[in-house]
């Protein structure tokens, strides 16, 4: 991620060497700022790009607006997720005692604009992913 905030960092500088003053952030420079929230601190956000922090906090509640409980909309479809059988009184492992060298991340953002951070085994990943895929959620 660090790799992405310097690529961003000289876009932000090339922009504004180019840009007429004052001339408003654009917005592909906006949205690949906020899609470094939660992988990079705010704070180095804010230092590396040479933005106010109170700019950043205010592209995000526009990109991201808290709503309300009766803004909230009920999902439009329902995806199952796969679900393996009750096996006599096995239990599923809990997270810190699986294989953390067989484990890998898949960031997903869906059509609709939901992002998603699955962990967990590669093939299972993979087969989540095209379940997903069958059933028109991608």
């Amino acid at each position: 991620m660090h790799n992405q905030l310097e690529a961003l960092a000289t876009e932000f500088d090339t922009w504004r060497s180019k840009r007429v003053k004052r001339t408003a952030t654009p917005d592909t420079l906006i949205a690949k700022a906020l899609s470094l929230r939660g992988h990079v601190s705010d704070a180095e956000i804010v230092r590396r790009l040479r933005i106010n922090s109170t700019a950043l906090k205010n592209w995000a509640n526009q990109h991201n607006p808290i709503e309300t409980p009766a803004q909230i909309e009920a999902p439009t479809q329902f995806v199952e997720l796969p679900h393996s059988p009750k096996t006599g009184k096995k239990r599923v492992p809990r997270t810190d005692s699986w294989d953390k060298d067989n484990m890998s991340t898949l960031n997903v953002v869906l059509p609709s604009g939901v992002s998603l951070s699955l962990t967990g085994n590669p093939g299972a990943l993979v087969d989540f992913v095209l379940q997903l895929s069958q059933q028109g959620a991608l």
